[in-house]
């Protein structure tokens, strides 16, 4: 009996710690990858990841990590997510915090970032390592009208957003 009370008293901690490995990020040898990171002004900050792998497409893989994230938060609450890939219908197609592609070589790729600050809380830091960005024959940040240049990212590792408005980027990235 003693044995029994025992195993229902441990039963809740073998599923929570099988939720919270469920829950963390698939580690999964990417070609190439770039982690895109922004920070408001209120100190709010996430991280994405961007990459190519052999088994990539436009739409998840949940092997890869690749998984829809909830819908976007009500207007005043800290949001960034990449949002589906120009032409591409993911369902749910509420966007994610992963978006890894094909390796095919001399791959032009789009990867649209949606961000919101907490409470208008500009200007926004975007940042990323250099290092990483090297491995990329090209790597652009342009505004969602794709326009304007906002950095080589091969060459500049932040930039300052501080115009409110406009909450969405591309990285035009060449692999």
């Amino acid at each position: 009996m003693k044995l029994i009370s025992t195993l229902v008293a441990l039963l809740p901690l073998f599923v929570l710690s099988a939720a919270v490995s469920v829950a963390q990020p698939v580690q999964v040898p990417l070609a190439d990858s770039l982690r895109f990171t922004v920070e408001d002004a209120n100190g709010m900050q996430h991280t994405l990841l961007l990459g190519y792998h052999e088994a990539g497409t436009p739409g998840y893989e949940w092997e890869l990590g690749e998984g829809a994230v909830p819908p976007v938060p009500f207007e005043m609450a800290f949001d960034f997510r990449f949002l589906d890939p120009p032409g591409v219908k993911r369902v749910p197609n509420t966007g994610a915090y992963r978006d890894i592609r094909s390796t095919a070589a001399g791959r032009i790729d789009t990867f649209v970032v949606r961000y919101q600050p907490m409470n208008e809380g500009y200007p926004l830091k975007f940042t990323w390592s250099l290092t990483d960005a090297s491995r990329f024959i090209a790597l652009e940040l342009r505004t969602s009208d794709d326009k304007l240049l906002v950095a080589d990212m091969r060459i500049r590792n932040e930039t300052i957003v501080h115009e409110r408005g406009t909450q969405v980027l591309h990285i035009i990235a060449r692999h």
